[in-house]
Protein backbone atom coordinates (compact mmCIF):
# COMPACT_ATOMS: atom_id res chain seq x y z
CA UNK A 1 0.00 0.00 0.00
CA UNK A 2 1.39 3.43 -0.87
CA UNK A 3 0.57 6.84 0.54
CA UNK A 4 0.92 10.19 -1.12
CA UNK A 5 1.38 13.36 0.93
CA UNK A 6 3.02 16.42 -0.58
CA UNK A 7 3.46 19.47 1.64
CA UNK A 8 5.29 22.80 1.51
CA UNK A 9 6.46 25.21 4.16
CA UNK A 10 5.41 28.78 3.37
CA UNK A 11 5.63 32.14 5.09
CA UNK A 12 2.38 34.11 4.98
CA UNK A 13 3.85 37.50 5.88
CA UNK A 14 6.13 40.11 4.46
CA UNK A 15 8.56 40.77 5.96
CA UNK A 16 8.97 37.24 7.30
CA UNK A 17 8.07 36.65 10.95
CA UNK A 18 8.91 33.56 12.96
CA UNK A 19 5.23 32.97 13.77
CA UNK A 20 4.00 33.30 10.17
CA UNK A 21 5.34 30.01 8.81
CA UNK A 22 2.77 27.39 7.85
CA UNK A 23 2.77 23.81 6.64
CA UNK A 24 0.54 23.65 3.56
CA UNK A 25 -0.72 20.34 2.16
CA UNK A 26 -0.32 20.58 -1.61
CA UNK A 27 -1.64 17.14 -2.45
CA UNK A 28 -2.85 14.18 -0.40
CA UNK A 29 -4.28 10.80 -1.35
CA UNK A 30 -6.57 10.08 1.58
CA UNK A 31 -6.98 6.37 0.93
CA UNK A 32 -6.44 4.41 4.13
CA UNK A 33 -5.85 7.64 6.07
CA UNK A 34 -6.49 5.97 9.44
CA UNK A 35 -4.28 2.91 9.03
CA UNK A 36 -1.13 2.56 11.18
CA UNK A 37 1.25 3.91 8.51
CA UNK A 38 -0.84 7.07 8.02
CA UNK A 39 -1.28 7.49 11.77
CA UNK A 40 2.50 7.28 12.09
CA UNK A 41 2.85 10.21 9.66
CA UNK A 42 0.33 12.30 11.64
CA UNK A 43 2.22 11.57 14.86
CA UNK A 44 5.56 12.46 13.23
CA UNK A 45 4.19 15.90 12.36
CA UNK A 46 2.88 16.54 15.90
CA UNK A 47 5.95 18.34 17.25
CA UNK A 48 5.91 20.75 14.29
CA UNK A 49 2.22 21.65 14.37
CA UNK A 50 0.65 24.61 16.17
CA UNK A 51 -2.05 23.90 18.73
CA UNK A 52 -5.42 23.31 17.07
CA UNK A 53 -3.88 22.98 13.60
CA UNK A 54 -5.98 20.55 11.59
CA UNK A 55 -6.25 18.75 8.29
CA UNK A 56 -9.88 18.29 7.33
CA UNK A 57 -10.84 15.76 4.69
CA UNK A 58 -14.03 14.74 2.93
CA UNK A 59 -14.55 11.23 1.61
CA UNK A 60 -16.04 10.65 -1.84
CA UNK A 61 -19.31 9.53 -0.22
CA UNK A 62 -19.45 12.76 1.79
CA UNK A 63 -18.12 11.55 5.16
CA UNK A 64 -15.97 14.18 6.84
CA UNK A 65 -13.11 13.70 9.26
CA UNK A 66 -10.09 15.61 10.45
CA UNK A 67 -6.73 15.16 12.04
CA UNK A 68 -6.06 17.77 14.76
CA UNK A 69 -2.84 18.51 16.61
CA UNK A 70 -2.64 19.98 20.10
CA UNK A 71 0.21 20.12 22.60
CA UNK A 72 2.35 17.65 20.66
CA UNK A 73 -0.54 15.17 20.51
CA UNK A 74 -2.68 14.17 17.53
CA UNK A 75 -6.39 13.32 17.40
CA UNK A 76 -8.76 11.83 14.82
CA UNK A 77 -12.12 13.58 14.87
CA UNK A 78 -15.48 13.09 13.20
CA UNK A 79 -18.43 15.50 13.21
CA UNK A 80 -21.42 14.32 15.21
CA UNK A 81 -23.67 17.20 14.31
CA UNK A 82 -23.45 20.13 11.91
CA UNK A 83 -25.50 23.21 12.65
CA UNK A 84 -25.88 25.84 9.95
CA UNK A 85 -26.70 29.38 11.08
CA UNK A 86 -28.21 31.83 8.62
CA UNK A 87 -26.11 34.98 8.56
CA UNK A 88 -28.24 36.99 6.17
CA UNK A 89 -30.23 36.81 2.98
CA UNK A 90 -28.36 38.11 -0.04
CA UNK A 91 -30.61 40.60 -1.76
CA UNK A 92 -30.23 43.59 -4.09
CA UNK A 93 -30.80 45.88 -1.10
CA UNK A 94 -27.96 44.21 0.79
CA UNK A 95 -25.63 44.69 -2.17
CA UNK A 96 -26.39 48.43 -2.19
CA UNK A 97 -25.32 48.86 1.45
Amino acid sequence: MSKHLKASVVCRSFPERDDAWQLVVDDYDGCNWNEPSARSAWLTLASFMADNASLEMRHEEGDRYRIRWEGGRVFEEFPEQVIWKMECEITEELLKQ
